[in-house]
């Protein structure tokens, strides 16, 4: 529960981010004041989690950047590697 002094729009953000840390458990999400910009970044916790780093103007962007990072099936003849695999030869 947050605390009543907090005001909605306060409460509203950081429900928002915990919501997203739930929905991606390979991050660990905040937000970033630098001058008067609020920037939301996400930083992977785990190597065989993509990207390393999200940085977005909106918890809704970052929510889409991080949605979108499923791996797209390899194109016709296009071998993909993952990390920690062995590279094949030609």
């Amino acid at each position: 529960m947050l605390s009543p002094a907090w005001d909605g729009a306060a409460a509203r953000e950081v429900s928002a981010l915990l919501e997203l840390q739930k929905e991606f458990p390979g991050f660990v999400i905040w937000r970033e004041i630098t001058g008067d910009r609020a920037r939301y970044v996400a930083k992977r916790t785990r190597s065989d989690v993509s990207p390393h780093t999200a940085i977005c103007a909106t918890p809704a962007e970052l929510r889409e950047v991080l949605a979108d990072t499923g791996e797209p099936p390899p194109a016709s003849g296009r071998q993909v590697t993952r990390p920690g695999e062995p590279a094949a030869s030609r």
